[in-house]
């Protein structure tokens, strides 16, 4: 919920620098930010990702529907 109140807030709100550093290296950029995602919805979907997400252009964003 606050990847959609906030989508531009700061990792530091949801994880610790150490799981930022893991999903960093296991899950490959899906943005055109040249590979420099800083952002809490960048790593959301890196989440999703992790659990079968595939990101495509017309999926739905991750996470409930209500």
């Amino acid at each position: 919920m606050l990847n959609r109140v906030e989508p531009t807030a700061s990792l530091k709100m949801a994880l610790n620098t150490r799981e930022i550093s893991l999903l960093a290296q296991l899950v490959k950029n899906k943005s055109n930010n040249g590979g420099k995602s800083k952002c809490l919805s960048d790593y959301l979907i890196k989440i999703a990702m992790l659990g079968g997400y595939w990101a495509r252009k017309n999926d739905f964003p991750p996470g409930g529907t209500s």
